[in-house]
């Protein structure tokens, strides 16, 4: 009897499923969904917006996959980060764009809303630094240059720091 009163309920909520709050198994705050929906979650291409805390105002508009962003899709902050690119399992996953409010841009890869493989970082002061990322740190071979195209330094990187071996560079920004 306790089976068959559950999916009674569920059957209620998932008719009306649509614009009603809703929280993910990621945490994320209560929003408003609108789009359809498998078994009382979101599923397929729609829209979510958080109505709670300091969240309230932040959108999501594209694929879900069991109440999660899962696929490609669009995350604009509240405060005005926008990420567009794949997510998986609620996250950034996969290729992507990272645009913060004070013009620091990321274009590449994520594992897990980490950067991660190859990408690069558009400072806000005009610094750019293309190549390999680690957990969110410049890893690998990569090269930073200066707003004036001059490289500061190319070369490795160790979890976020510089190898011991930068090139000298000319204020043309060739390698010297």
């Amino acid at each position: 009897l306790a089976i068959c009163s559950f999916l009674l309920q569920e059957a209620k909520e998932l008719a009306a499923f649509r614009c009603t709050p809703f929280a993910s198994k990621a945490g994320r705050p209560a929003g408003t969904y609108d789009g359809p929906a498998v078994r009382g979650l979101p599923e397929g291409l729609g829209r979510w917006v958080a109505s709670a805390g300091s969240e309230a105002g932040t959108t999501y508009e594209g694929e879900f996959r069991a109440g999660e962003f899962h696929g490609e899709g669009r995350l604009t902050k509240a405060g005005g980060v926008v990420y567009t690119g794949s997510f998986a399992e609620g996250r950034p996953h996969g290729q992507g764009k990272l645009t913060k409010p004070d013009g620091e841009v990321y274009e590449g890869r994520y594992e897990r809303n980490k950067r991660c493989g190859q990408g690069t970082l558009r400072y806000a002061d005009g610094k750019v630094y293309t190549g390999g990322w680690a957990a969110n740190k410049c890893h690998g071979d990569g090269t930073l240059t200066a707003a004036d195209g001059s490289v500061e330094y190319a070369g490795s990187w160790d979890c976020g720091h510089q190898g011991s071996a930068p090139v000298s560079a000319s204020p043309l920004g060739t390698p010297g």
